[in-house]
């Protein structure tokens, strides 16, 4: 206290601050101070954590897409000029068997294929189980898409939905696990193989690299594809030529109808083993499974980029959809092939059959081994100690078809292709093999074996319109429909060999007319035609001499059909004007009955006149009769019941007239339209038109009610006749 100061200590201690609240704001400014600095830096950590991860998440979507070097660039457009080998340079993706050079059966199969892939059109290939063909199939279609098919939709269709996805699985492990194809093809197998069997992947993944096409180079592009389940979408890496391609598998029992992905039609569809059991067995399913393939299929492309269809089969019978997709005359724009295992059997079948025989006996006998290999020791030790011999003249299409394991005792289990063969005879039976390995299958059910060729080539040596030397009979038989009458002439001599001296269309004047509307128009036009007949006088023995024509024996129409508004038959009405004495309606019955005998029944071969009605109506048996006309287009011209067309007509120059091509074209496919089901007992529902076959089985009605027959009768002998006189005297 200094002098002069006489405030008291109270008053100073009151002037001084007090210290306790300015540290405890100033603590309190030094927390808060510290909590901001320390949010500062937990913030900075995140950021720094997240953009971490970012960069881990980015890290784990890219991937870099090796460039090729120019050695392998070169090596890779060296292979990819030649198709055989392409295959062989990545044989091991498709197949765990060691490849071998291409027979020439084989080849022919890669050229067919590659041309159908590269240039459209339809493609049927018929070759023995295990002889590779849907495997290269697979593989030429791969090289297809890898050289260029970006952007492209392939379709693979099997029997089933299992059937495809299991052909779709051998692509996909291909591109996935194949260490050939990483090598040559990376900017398809890098970003797969990236995805680590982790498909969601897929959606996120980019990559960079530079391109194939130009070798600009791209960033981060997204490659966007699909890696899984009956879809394969190529990797979209920029420049390469597969980029967008998809693949889908579907089995035939799907609905095809209208395939579009992403704005795409199909531009090929690959058809692996289209039979099933019930298509192989039954001539109606095969035909619907036919239907599928014919329309639904053939109508999946674009507009300007019809779609190219490839099957590949065996046929498995006759009915199959595989045989007859290899047939050149019912479906001639497939190209059908059936290739066989045996080309030339050998000359010495009795030792073969001695083979047969020893290898049922080995598998039979009670002290075989049961380590024995597939082809027992002694009929094995048979064909080496005589294989030069059993060898001459046998043939085969792959000489390295045959079991190459080792024989418990040692050896191989064959030495050869003609020992494999016929070991498969003595296991499943020679037609069974024939069928499996030769694509040969056995007439099991007796269908139709004729072809629109055999009855185009079956002629009767007369002319146009020309009734032969011999002719006892001229019967004319026709099939009306709506717009006209389907007839044909025929000649008959007096072993029934029937001469077609002329079939025709006559039409009727009812087009655009509603069907009830139109019975007066089918008479009238029935009337112009028997008209033109009694004019022209068309059917002559002699074609320059008028005198020489002959008419009609028999006219037979088919009546069967009929509108429901029609108040008459215009058929009973035509042959009430003719005369039922020269002709007669008809009616046709697949379970034909014949009748019990009754006075106004005439019954005859397969067929009966009934006069009990108001006209008379012949009804046959008409299964029979078109079965007969089958029969007798496949006999040769001059035997008993067999049939013949006329010789072609030509022109000027010699040559067939295009009209009477066309016109005996439509007829041998109407005559082949039905096929017989023996074990139905019935005609299956035709493929096609069917009008002069009907036609045909009338005229050849005719023939059995002029008592004419193939099989001649015995003669019976002529009794004596003699007065009541006589008689009563015994």
């Amino acid at each position: 206290m200094t002098d002069g100061d006489t405030r008291t200590e109270t008053e100073r201690s009151s002037l001084m601050p007090r210290a306790d609240p300015l540290q405890a704001a100033e603590k309190t400014l030094e927390t808060q101070l510290r909590k901001v600095r320390a949010a500062r830096g937990r913030s900075s950590e995140r950021d720094r954590d997240a953009l971490r991860k970012r960069e881990t998440r980015l890290a784990s979507r890219l991937i870099q897409i090796p460039t090729l070097s120019p050695a392998d660039r070169a090596e890779r457009l060296r292979r990819e000029a030649d198709d055989e080998l392409w295959i062989e340079s990545y044989w091991s993706a498709f197949s765990p068997d060691p490849f071998y050079a291409l027979e020439p059966q084989q080849r022919q199969m890669v050229a067919d294929f590659a041309a159908l892939l590269s240039e459209g059109g339809d493609r049927a290939t018929a070759a023995s189980r295990g002889e590779g063909k849907t495997t290269l199939a697979i593989a030429l279609t791969l090289k297809a898409i890898l050289q260029g098919g970006g952007h492209d939709l392939w379709v693979l269709l099997g029997a089933t939905a299992k059937n495809a996805a299991d052909i779709l699985e051998t692509i996909r492990t291909a591109i996935g696990e194949n260490d050939e194809f990483l090598r040559y093809y990376p900017e398809v197998c890098k970003p797969v193989r990236a995805l680590e069997n982790t498909v969601q992947r897929a959606k996120t993944q980019v990559a960079s690299g530079t391109r194939h096409d130009n070798g600009e180079p791209y960033e981060m592009a997204p490659t966007c594809f699909h890696w899984t389940g009956d879809r394969l979408v190529f990797p979209n890496v920029p420049g390469s030529p597969s980029a967008g391609a998809i693949v889908i598998a579907q089995g035939l029992d799907s609905a095809l109808r209208g395939i579009r992905i992403k704005n795409r039609r199909p531009r090929a569809v690959i058809i692996d083993d289209p039979d099933t059991e019930e298509t192989v067995h039954n001539p109606t399913q095969a035909a619907k499974l036919l239907r599928k393939i014919d329309r639904n299929i053939a109508a999946l492309g674009s507009q300007r980029n019809p779609v190219s269809r490839l099957v590949l089969c065996t046929c498995a019978s006759r009915v199959s959809a595989a045989f007859q997709l290899t047939d050149h005359v019912k479906y001639p724009s497939f190209r059908g092939r059936r290739m066989r295992f045996l080309l030339k059997p050998p000359t010495n079948q009795v030792a073969w059959a001695e083979f047969v025989s020893l290898c049922k006996r080995g598998w039979t006998a009670e002290v075989a081994d049961v380590r024995e290999a597939p082809i027992p020791r002694v009929a094995h030790e048979f064909y080496l100690a005589r294989r030069d011999e059993m060898d001459a003249g046998g043939e085969v299409a792959n000489p390295h078809r045959y079991d190459h394991r080792i024989r418990p005792e040692g050896g191989m289990v064959e030495v050869s292709a003609l020992e494999h063969y016929h070991g498969w005879v003595a296991r499943i039976g020679p037609a069974n093999t024939a069928t499996e390995f030769d694509n040969d299958p056995p007439d099991e059910l007796g269908l139709l074996d004729l072809t629109t060729e055999q009855i185009r080539d079956s002629r009767s040596g007369s002319d146009y319109r020309v009734v032969p030397p011999g002719t006892v009979r001229l019967i004319v038989g026709g099939d009306v429909k709506k717009l006209g009458l389907h007839w044909v002439s025929l000649a008959l001599d007096e072993r029934c060999v029937g001469s077609i001296v002329e079939f025709h269309f006559w039409r009727f004047a009812t087009a655009g007319q509603r069907p009830e509307a139109c019975e007066h128009a089918v008479l009238e036009g029935l009337r112009d035609w028997w008209q033109w007949i009694q004019t022209a006088k068309p059917w002559r023995e002699d074609p320059d001499v008028e005198s020489s024509a002959r008419f009609p024996d028999w006219v037979l129409i088919d009546s069967g059909w009929k509108d429901e508004g029609w108040s008459i038959q215009p058929v009973s009405v035509f042959a009430s004007e003719v005369g039922f004495g020269r002709c007669l309606p008809c009616k046709g019955f697949g379970r034909y009955r014949r009748p019990q005998p009754n006075v106004g029944i005439r019954q005859f071969d397969e067929c009966h006149i009934d006069r009990r009605g108001r006209s008379p109506l012949c009804e046959i048996n008409a299964d029979v009769y078109k079965n007969r006309v089958q029969e007798a287009f496949k006999a040769d011209f001059g035997t008993p019941g067999s049939l013949g067309l006329h010789a072609p007509r030509v022109g000027a120059d010699g040559r067939q007239l295009r009209s009477s091509l066309e016109e005996e074209r439509e007829f041998a496919a109407h005559i082949v339209s039905e096929q017989w089901d023996p074990a139905k007992a019935k005609f299956l529902s035709p493929s096609g038109p069917n009008h002069y076959l009907d036609a045909t089985a009338l005229a050849r009605v005719g023939a059995s009610l002029c008592r004419l027959s193939s099989i001649p009768s015995e003669a019976k002998s002529s009794k004596p006749r003699r007065t009541l006189a006589e008689m009563a005297r015994g």
